[in-house]
């Protein structure tokens, strides 16, 4: 369960609304008047982007959440000009 602003809902419930948080999360790092304040925003975005649900697991980075984490270090790998 996560709580969204007033409404808490299961995550597979909530998956409409979860794009919609991730995409205020992003706009709010690119906002951000500072670079910790950024940082804030990037990491919350980029949890809520790899995030999944399993009952036998839980919510949280689960074996589902890896091509989610491997597109977001290939993103940062590329925007950094490292290779894997």
């Amino acid at each position: 369960m996560r709580l969204i602003d007033w409404l808490t809902c299961s995550l597979a419930d909530a998956y409409p609304w979860i794009q919609v948080l991730i995409i205020e999360n992003s706009l709010r790092c690119v906002l951000s008047w500072t670079v910790e304040e950024a940082g804030y925003w990037a990491y919350h975005a980029a949890r809520d982007y790899a995030e999944r649900y399993d009952p036998h697991y839980g919510t949280g980075l689960i074996p589902e959440s890896a091509p989610m984490v491997k597109a977001i270090v290939g993103f940062w790998c590329e925007y950094n000009g490292v290779e894997i």
